[in-house]
């Protein structure tokens, strides 16, 4: 049997070694990110339209910011959770009626289990949002949930199992830091991730103002994605 020894045994190592650096920078970018995952029905991490960038706010709990942010003349996707919607169904129905897409984190978003579980939480949240404000969400944010269980429950359901390219992480630092998340090299079809929280908010009116200084417009989540109109009924 023939076998490398020596120096050529350095140079095939060196050459595998190079193979695996390259791969890895290769496949941990967030466009290969979104093509893995759309590949392998995986989460999607970003969309592909030019020039706009996708916002996706998370909303679990009753923050005082949430009624502030709507007051910006935005149009963005309002990832709620199916008891969030149950107790401020007006509210849902307002975001609705101003032109909000609406999805869903599912009914219990801080509990976690098997695709089984997942499956019939994420189901009960959809008849939640649907009874409280009229519009089949079909988009499904995970979370910190297992993606294997989240993919799963996903698919049998029709929706499409997003993520975020960048969290900006509304409840660490002040507005100065999300800002600077915000910014930083944003591309077609980035989609940020935010929470009503209050430096959010004050955050907010510089990271349209930044983004639309770089040449993005900030749209729905299906926006970026180039997909679906919401269905309201």
């Amino acid at each position: 049997m023939f076998r490398y020894k020596g120096i050529g045994k350095v140079f095939v190592n060196a050459v595998l070694v190079a193979l695996i650096s390259i791969l890895y920078m290769a496949t941990s970018t967030p466009i290969a990110q979104s093509a893995v995952g759309e590949l392998y029905n995986s989460p999607v991490y970003r969309g592909h339209e030019e020039g706009v960038v996708g916002f996706e706010c998370a909303v679990s709990w009753n923050a005082a910011a949430l009624a502030e942010l709507l007051e910006n003349n935005l149009r963005i996707t309002f990832i709620v959770s199916g008891e969030w919607a149950e107790e401020n169904s007006e509210q849902l129905l307002k975001m609705v009626q101003d032109g909000h897409e609406i999805g869903t984190m599912g009914q219990e978003p801080m509990q976690d289990g098997n695709a089984g579980f997942l499956l019939a939480d994420i189901s009960r949240s959809l008849k939640s949002i649907y009874e409280a404000a009229g519009v089949y969400a079909k988009l499904y944010y995970s979370g910190d949930r297992a993606l294997k269980g989240s993919t799963q429950a996903a698919a049998k359901l029709g929706l499409k199992h997003i993520l975020c390219t960048t969290d900006l992480l509304s409840g660490r630092g002040n507005a100065s830091d999300i800002i600077n998340r915000a910014l930083d090299k944003p591309f077609d079809g980035t989609i940020l991730l935010i929470q009503p929280t209050a430096e959010a908010i004050k955050a907010m009116p510089k990271c349209i103002e930044g983004l639309g200084k770089l040449g993005f417009r900030l749209v729905t989540v299906s926006e970026a994605l180039g997909e679906y109109k919401q269905r309201i009924v």
